[in-house]
């Protein structure tokens, strides 16, 4: 059996995201401004309620 293990190193979620075709993306409707509001990683088919970032942001 897996165990859930916390990640926060930014590199190491990135390369597991884009190994499992994750995309980094934002909630749409929660940000102002520069901030960007809720995260996300949408998968696969591009999900309608989320706003596609890039990495930097």
């Amino acid at each position: 059996m897996s165990a859930a293990k916390p990640v926060a190193d930014h590199t190491k979620i990135r390369k597991w995201a884009e190994k499992n075709n994750g995309r980094p993306a934002c909630v749409k409707g929660t940000g102002k401004g520069d901030d960007p509001g809720m995260l996300r990683i949408d998968f696969d088919e591009k999900e309608a309620s989320l706003s596609e970032l890039d990495w930097d942001t």
